[in-house]
């Protein structure tokens, strides 16, 4: 505000100086002018009298006094009634133009007196014309050479522009000493005003007309002081909130600067307790996994997980959301949940599934009933032997399956890295296990067709990649419906052999699908008794995928089919480390 009022005030000084300068020029300009043209008109008038009275000797007259005078810029000219010059003191008449036309010598043969103004551009001079009628009819002309504005201007610029540096140093030095005498009770009470003190904000401003403007302020502070007040008792109670929390939470802005912590996420994250406010993320935690995600949420603006092991062997799962203002990033919230022991609990279930399932009581149970029966003789006849029989084998062999699909299951998680891998063509395992699965398919009812885009090679275990053809497919037929169509196709794309099994069958709920890999999960019980199935199909699935680095996923919609996509990497390296 003070350099706009100096400003101001020194631009309005400069401004009036130099228009009153220009103005004063023009003044004196005019004002030469005028008295010249005065003198010019006089000086004819006495002429044409002199003439006059002697006409005779008009002509020697003029010479003579045209030679006596001093004054070069003085001339004398004589025009006879014809427009012809008769008479000049500085040119020779013969050889001058007619004059009939000039604006003075027209003037004057018309009213008796006439003059005029002509300008020269080469010479920069203005000719004042001044003509009268002589008592014989012709005219007089007497003309002086002036100096025009311009050439006054440039004669007189030097001193002019001392002047005009003068009086603007000291339009400066006053401008500064207004400004600062202006600014100087305003400071004071602003600087009174915001400090808050009791005399203070209840004293005048120093100028009448600012009144509201320091009313306005000092409403504006008390609302300020009350949303701070507010906002640190919101802070205290966040912090309280946050520091019981068991799972761990960091605030960051969009420079991932820590805006929060809570103990619980420097406990995770093997950091000190401390006011980290203010400082990087990275002095809290160097764990590369969270801060690649923490990248890739700020780039991508959407949510990134990061599951990552602690130095204390903890597993911590990261989940990264950013903050969206306003379309910008402004920050990001990282929660951290501790779930080591869901890890372990996970583990445990997996060993108990493995060694005793409370799916192997069903078909025991089944056969212990039928066996009893015929052994208390309920079996009066061979035809209810024979049935009763059956159902001792049908309940024999699946339970039979099911140990072996759990036998399986172990093997599967205890096969060390790389054991017996061969490279093989996935695109002809598949084309093999279609060819088994044919009988299969036509007593389903179910179309069963392979589209392999040429050989697709990759290291693998080739009995392992027959079990999870089979079992997509096998699964694909059993959930279908008949005249149903089960594709198997096989494509190379992105350094990755691509596996989809897809199917119009009965589909599979949205809220099934995360759970669908679980060992003995199924959608239907009843419908997987009737079919034979065993629940460990898609979970055997899952584990060779996992065994060989791959990923798999599912996409299912009830009544319209179920597509499942596996993805294995060709290279060596596409088994678990």
């Amino acid at each position: 505000m003070k350099k706009r009022i100096f400003a101001s005030l020194s631009l309005v000084g400069t401004v009036i100086t130099l228009v009153t300068a220009l103005l004063t020029l023009s003044a004196f300009y005019q004002l030469f002018t005028a008295q010249a043209r005065e003198q010019l008109r006089t000086e004819a008038e006495l002429l044409s009298r002199a003439i006059n009275q002697d006409e005779a000797g008009s002509e020697t007259y003029l010479e003579a006094l045209a030679g006596g005078v001093s004054d070069k810029s003085l001339r004398l000219t004589v025009v006879s009634p014809d427009g012809q010059v008769r008479f000049d003191s500085q040119s020779n008449p013969a050889a001058m133009e007619n004059h009939l036309g000039r604006e003075e010598i027209a003037g004057a043969f018309q009213t008796g007196f006439g003059e005029a103004v002509r300008q020269s551009d080469t010479v920069g001079k203005d000719t004042f014309y001044c003509a009268v009628r002589l008592a014989d009819g012709s005219v007089l002309r007497v003309a002086r050479n002036l100096d025009s504005i311009t050439t006054v201007f440039l004669n007189v610029l030097p001193l002019m522009l001392l002047i005009v540096a003068l009086l603007l140093a000291g339009g400066l030095l006053v401008s500064k000493w207004l400004t600062r005498r202006l600014i100087a009770p305003l400071n004071g009470a602003a600087a009174a005003l915001l400090e808050g003190g009791a005399a203070d904000e209840n004293a005048a401003p120093p100028y009448e007309e600012l009144e509201p403007f320091f009313q306005r302020i000092g409403e504006q502070r008390d609302e300020i002081r009350a949303h701070l007040r507010l906002l640190r008792k919101e802070r205290d109670s966040f912090d309280q909130i946050i520091g019981q929390m068991k799972e761990g939470l960091v605030l960051i802005d969009a420079e991932k600067n820590i805006l929060s912590v809570n103990p619980a996420a420097l406990s995770m994250l093997g950091s000190r307790e401390g006011d980290w406010r203010g400082q990087s993320l990275l002095s809290v935690s160097r764990n590369p996994v969270l801060n690649q995600a923490v990248e890739d949420a700020f780039h991508s603006l959407l949510d990134r997980d990061a599951p990552f092991r602690t130095r204390g062997g903890c597993e911590v799962s990261a989940a990264v959301h950013p903050a969206i203002q306003d379309g910008k990033l402004s920050g990001a919230v990282i929660l951290l949940v501790d779930v080591t022991a869901q890890k372990r609990a996970e583990q445990v279930r997996r060993e108990f599934s493995a060694n005793v399932s409370h799916e192997l009581k069903t078909p025991l149970t089944s056969i212990n009933g039928f066996a009893e029966m015929i052994e208390n003789g309920m079996a009066s006849s061979e035809a209810d032997v024979r049935k009763f029989a059956g159902f001792i084998h049908r309940e024999a062999g699946r339970l039979i399956g099911l140990i072996g699909d759990i036998m399986r299951l172990s093997q599967i998680e205890e096969l060390s890295p790389g054991a017996a891998a061969e490279t093989l063509d996935l695109a002809a395992v598949v084309r093999e296990a279609a060819s088994r699965l044919g009988p299969m398919a036509r007593e389903k009812d179910v179309a069963l067709t392979v589209d392999a885009d040429g050989p697709v090679m990759l290291r693998a275990m080739r009995r392992m990649m027959d079990e999870l053809v089979a079992n997509l497919a096998e699964n694909a037929m059993k959930y279908n419906r008949p005249g149903g169509t089960v594709e198997i196709l096989v494509r190379q794309e992105d350094g990755e052999a691509v596996l989809t099994v897809r199917d119009n069958g009965i589909g599979i709920g949205r809220e099934h699908q995360e759970r669908i890999f679980e060992r003995f999960y199924r959608v239907d019980k009843s419908r997987s008794k009737q079919s034979g199935g065993t629940g460990l199909g898609l979970s055997i699935v899952k584990h060779i995928v996992e065994y060989h680095g791959g990923k798999i996923s599912l996409e299912s919609e009830p009544g319209a089919g179920t597509e499942i996509t596996v993805r294995l990497p060709v290279g060596e390296n596409n088994k678990k480390e």
